[in-house]
């Protein structure tokens, strides 16, 4: 959905993707191992970022920040909530950014 969103956007326009997820991934991009290829979102992630948006990333639960650093593209940022709370605030934080 958000490759064919970014695509109708006129290049004068920001575009960005905010990405929450646990960081668990087990594809073999992101574990470095054989993994399940068909849930990895990297193909997505640089097709995104080769039509120039910015990927943020809100981690949240029992995650691997590695992984996080992995999901973001061009200035985006990797920012984790312990709590739905924080996870919350960090998405206020990043919605205002201009």
């Amino acid at each position: 959905m958000a490759l064919q969103i970014a695509r109708r956007n006129p290049p004068q326009y920001e575009c960005r993707v905010l990405f929450f997820t646990d960081g668990f991934c087990d594809c073999s991009y992101c574990s470095g191992k054989s993994g399940n290829e068909k849930n990895c979102f990297k193909l997505e992630a640089d097709q995104l970022d080769a039509m120039g948006v910015q990927i943020d990333v809100i981690g949240f639960g029992g995650i691997d920040e590695s992984i996080l650093n992995l999901i973001k593209r061009g200035k985006g940022k990797v920012t984790v909530g312990k709590t739905m709370e924080e996870v919350v605030e960090q998405f206020k934080v990043i919605a205002a950014t201009k």
